[in-house]
């Protein structure tokens, strides 16, 4: 057996700026790279010793390289994204301003021209939209998303009619009971009346509060089971107590555990992909979205529909040459002869 390694009882001499942290790219899998580079210890401090070629030439450097030169060369391209160097994520990068150059509205929804759907998916239409760069008003081709576009109409038709704008429309349901803390039923007891805009009706005895209405919201149209609408009454009497900790009473009217069900049932219940429709339909569902408030997101926050192209109105004129015409003419005659 060889000699135990040297003991260092006092380590006062050792300067940390001998030890640099090697950096390491993130697909490199964890001990693939030296930890410490520039290491300039005493030797005695060295109680083993490794193949720096190995480790740092056959494994670390040429396998990064290999995947560098990969990643160089598949590197994905954002259109209109300033810097498309994807190593740090595209989250830093800016959109430019000048790239968001084609405005509409829902008076250009209004005045869409409908074709047909197509692919089971998309509703074909002119729409008519402005070009800020040129300063003038302009068709394009468009294609709504047609489930994308239902969810829009269904979710603010829903909104309607659960809630009112100053209240949302509770049900009665059986009565369902669980506990609270002390200072949780206290704030609910103190704060009921201003609870009740939330469609909630309850007691509280012992601590224990008894629910025997809730937001029709939570409910939905279609009703959902019953562990669904007790865990999402759970949620709400939560987030409204947290709000009124913490946000000293300012409880925000649209409360996430609400609205995440409403953006639910709007969604499931929509038209999908692969749903056939009519002319007639594709004209109606244009037309109910030309009436959202927000026609051009869906529920979710994504989009309702794709700029394809710009359409011009001038005719194509075709030009006929006669001299040519009558020079192939001769030629095909030539030729049969």
């Amino acid at each position: 057996m060889g000699n135990p390694p040297e003991v260092i009882e006092n380590c006062n001499h050792i300067n940390l700026a001998d030890f640099n942290i090697q950096s390491r790219y993130a697909f490199v899998p964890k001990g693939m790279s030296p930890i410490f580079v520039n290491c300039n210890l005493i030797p005695s401090l060295a109680t083993r010793h490794f193949d720096d070629e190995y480790y740092k030439d056959a494994i670390y450097e040429n396998f990064a390289e290999k995947v560098m030169a990969n990643a160089q060369i598949f590197e994905p391209t954002i259109q209109n994204v300033n810097d498309t160097n994807t190593n740090d994520g595209v989250k830093n990068n800016k959109m430019r301003k000048e790239n968001a150059d084609l405005m509409f509205d829902a008076e250009s929804i209004k005045n869409a021209k409908v074709f047909a759907q197509v692919d089971c998916k998309y509703i074909v239409t002119i729409l008519p939209g402005k070009a800020i760069s040129k300063n003038a008003k302009l068709n394009y081709l468009v294609l709504f998303d047609q489930h994308a576009v239902h969810e829009r109409i269904r979710l603010e038709k829903n909104l309607s009619d659960y809630f009112d704008g100053l209240a949302w429309k509770c049900v009665d349901i059986d009565t369902i009971s669980f506990k609270l803390p002390k200072d949780d039923s206290t704030l609910l007891h103190n704060h009921k009346d201003k609870l009740s805009t939330f469609g909630l009706q309850w007691r509280i005895e012992d601590n224990n509060i008894s629910v025997n209405a809730i937001p029709e919201a939570i409910l939905g149209k279609n009703p959902r089971q019953a562990d669904v609408v007790l865990n999402a009454t759970k949620c709400l009497l939560s987030e409204l107590i947290d709000a009124l900790k913490n946000l000293k009473g300012n409880i925000p009217l649209y409360p996430q555990s609400i609205m995440n069900l409403v953006f639910s049932e709007a969604c499931r219940y929509a038209i999908m992909f692969g749903d056939k429709l009519s002319k007639s339909e594709c004209v109606n569902l244009i037309n109910s979205l030309a009436e959202c408030n927000t026609p051009f997101q869906c529920a979710h926050g994504r989009p309702v529909m794709a700029v394809i192209m710009e359409v011009s109105e001038e005719k194509p004129r075709y030009m006929v040459n006669e001299s040519k015409l009558l020079e192939f003419r001769n030629k095909c005659k030539y030729i049969k002869n």
